[in-house]
């Protein structure tokens, strides 16, 4: 099994504050998007062979539970553009249904595309809830399995 590697920065931002998303470990790939995503949006294997089988990612459908996660936009990705997602690590501002408490195990939302929920009796982990954000935004650790 291959290492993985890990982007380790110091947690403090250029104004002097602690920041979730830079102090922790993350794992960051960029994916082809043949359409545009904005960031915070779950994402999942694309078939586009544009740049080769495995190359591409789409917006998650409505659909929930889904297998097919590949993780969460980590910018607003233009159509056409390569872009970066989170595959593992703290993500800031993730796209939710609705509020979910912190700790709370999530997956893609059969209501709205794009979104998570809790994951209730779905079995297709993307990661945990760390804390709620503004509106409907969490803060996740994802780990896709």
């Amino acid at each position: 099994m291959p290492n993985k590697i890990a982007k380790l920065l110091d947690g403090v931002d250029s104004a002097g504050a602690y920041s979730g998303e830079i102090g922790g470990p993350r794992n960051v790939a960029s994916f082809y998007f043949a359409a545009a995503v904005d960031d915070g949006d779950v994402v999942i294997s694309d078939t586009d062979t544009t740049y080769g089988l495995g190359s591409g990612a789409k917006k998650a459908p409505d659909t929930a539970d889904l297998a097919t996660v590949v993780g969460i936009a980590d910018a607003d990705i233009a159509a056409g553009t390569w872009g970066p997602v989170v595959t593992y690590g703290v993500k800031l501002g993730v796209d939710s249904t609705s509020t979910i408490a912190a700790g709370a195990a999530v997956m893609t939302s059969g209501a709205t595309a794009g979104h998570v929920v809790t994951i209730g009796t779905g079995k297709n982990r993307i990661g945990h809830a760390l804390s709620a954000a503004a509106g409907n935004l969490i803060n996740v650790f994802v780990k896709v399995r």
